[in-house]
Formats: structure tokens, sequence, C-alpha cells
């Protein structure tokens, strides 16, 4: 497990690409595990009012929604024996990103405006360089450039905020659908 992990690591220093995980459904499994659980626990301590089943389903839109996206531009180039493997290390790649973010979600929570700003820079960082790294992986796969690979996970991110805003909308829009203001 440890040789995975490192490949993972590998991949979000854009060293190394999903052809260096093994395209095994067992390993693709436990990674989707793995990445939901990494999800819950971000997600949870991110946004504490929210629910845990709330979070674990805003996680598997955001684990469908990749899936989706990366069989079918993998299918599209005629190279869907790499879907496993990509999907696997995109997964993969996320629980790091994640686990990268959980010190700087706690941080958001001080009453310090610099510590505040300093944590929201980072998260910044962080998106850019998530972007970079499913770009990289996505040229590795798909031959593509990383730009365009990039290009399609800010796309696939806008279509994870869209999909979860639908599944989960804030106590404010939920109010204007039951009871719409009098004009």
């Amino acid at each position: 497990m440890l040789p995975i992990l490192k490949y993972f690591w590998q991949m979000c220093l854009l060293r190394s690409g999903p052809d260096r995980i093994p395209s095994q459904p067992l390993i693709l499994v436990l990674a989707l595990i793995f990445y939901l659980l990494a999800d819950v626990v971000g997600g949870s301590l991110a946004r504490p009012s929210q629910s845990i089943a709330s979070v674990l389903g805003i996680g598997l839109i955001d684990a469908t929604i990749f899936g989706v996206v990366t069989f079918l531009l993998l299918s599209f180039m005629n190279l869907s024996g790499r879907f496993i493997a990509t999907y696997t290390a995109l997964l993969g790649t996320g629980i790091f990103m994640v686990v990268i973010q959980v010190p700087f979600i706690l941080i958001r929570y001080t009453e310090t405006s610099i510590l505040m700003f300093f944590a929201e820079s980072v998260a910044l960082v962080c998106f850019g360089w998530w972007l970079v790294i499913i770009g990289h992986i996505y040229h590795r796969a798909a031959n593509i450039s990383i730009l365009q690979g990039s290009a399609i996970g800010l796309v696939i991110m806008i279509l994870i905020a869209t999909a979860v805003f639908m599944a989960f909308p804030p106590p404010q829009q939920i109010q204007q659908f039951i009871r719409p203001s009098a004009l």
C-alpha cells in the first residue's frame, strides 16, 4: 500500500502519471472508500452545520461526476482501458489534497483575520494546484495538453458545484421555493 501512496504523492508533484498505478478494480474501490472518508472528514470540518449524510452525499456527487467525465473523456479518445488507473489516480491525489487542506480548514475558524486570510489564500493555491494535478493526470492518460486537462478539471469543478447546489440548496434558497415573497 505504501508504494501506491508514493505514486499518488509523485502525481501531486507532477512527477508521475496514472500509468504507474495498477489498473485493478480492488485498488480503485479502496481509493474510492478512502476518498469518501477523507471527503467526509474534510467536509465535516469545513461545514460543521451540515449532517454527515449531506457531507457524504456531496462526496458521492463529487466522485460520481469525476468518474463519469473521466470515463467519457477516455472513451471519446478510444482509451477506455485506462479508466481504472486514471480514476484511481484522481481519487488518490484528491485524498492528498483534502488531507493537505485540513489544517487550513481549522485555521478558518480563528478570530484572527490575518490567519483567516492566510487560510483562504492557501485554499485558493490548493485549488489551483488541484486543477494542475487534474490537468497532468488527463494529459498523461488521454494524450491531451495539461492546459486542456486543467480546463476539463475546471469544468468538472463547476459541474460538481452546480450539482451540489441543486442537491443541497442553502437554507434561504429553500425558503424561497416554499414561500415565495410577495411583491
